[in-house]
């Protein structure tokens, strides 16, 4: 469960980021 948390916050960090830009 802590991975996939983990992948979760990376994929909204990288969307976040994405967006950002």
């Amino acid at each position: 469960m802590f991975t996939i948390n983990l992948v979760l916050i990376f994929l909204m960090l990288n969307a976040f980021f994405n967006n950002k830009c």
